[in-house]
């Protein structure tokens, strides 16, 4: 377990903790990504989104939606289209402003992969811990946002190779080349190995 800190940490742990504690109650796997996952694998950066990817099946909105109406702006039409479509929601922490993105955990290969490999991890000393995408998860999802957005993103850029160095020899480049043809980024991976000097 490894703790690394996002520089607003204390809203995020806030805002996110109820959704968890949902999820928890109602068996429902789940594991956090997006930029809390790269900046608890590489470079600490702000942010006031949330990506969390969860195993939500329809017979989980009704009693989903009722624990936690008080804590956030909750959509239950909202999920159920996100389920069918394998898609994502988003719910509104009422207290902190902190928007979080649920994505709907997809039917292939490489998703199931993820929800295996997510650990255990303490995103401020002292916190509870919460389920966080692998480091080579994360690298292969930044790896696909980068290129759907045109590949000009140079944040996204250098937050893979921070996730990259920072993970060091424990990095399997062995996963991460086996699952790059699934998400069609194999030349971009070489490419992002090599700039964290790979």
């Amino acid at each position: 377990m490894s703790s690394a800190s996002p520089m607003n940490t204390p809203e995020i742990i806030q805002a996110i903790s109820p959704l968890i504690d949902a999820f928890d109650r109602f068996n429902i796997p789940y594991f956090i990504g997006g930029s809390v996952a790269s900046s608890i694998h590489g470079r600490r950066r702000a942010t006031q989104d949330v990506d969390i990817v969860a195993a939500i099946q329809r017979h989980h909105v009704q009693a989903l939606v009722k624990v936690l109406e008080n804590d956030y702006y909750i959509d239950g039409t909202m999920i159920r289209g996100a389920i069918v479509n394998q898609s994502s929601f988003n719910v509104l922490h009422n207290d902190t402003g902190v928007k979080v993105d649920v994505f709907v955990l997809k039917s292939s290969e490489f998703a199931r992969h993820e929800l295996g490999r997510a650990r255990e991890e303490v995103i401020e000393q002292g916190s509870r811990p919460f389920y966080v995408a692998s480091p080579e998860d994360v690298i292969l999802t930044k790896l696909n946002w980068w290129k759907m957005g045109g590949g000009i993103s140079t944040r996204q850029w250098n937050d893979i190779v921070e996730v990259i160095k920072r993970t060091g020899d424990a990095l399997d480049i062995v996963y991460l080349r086996q699952f790059a043809p699934h998400l069609g980024v194999t030349d971009i991976l070489e490419q992002v190995l090599i700039d964290a000097g790979k």
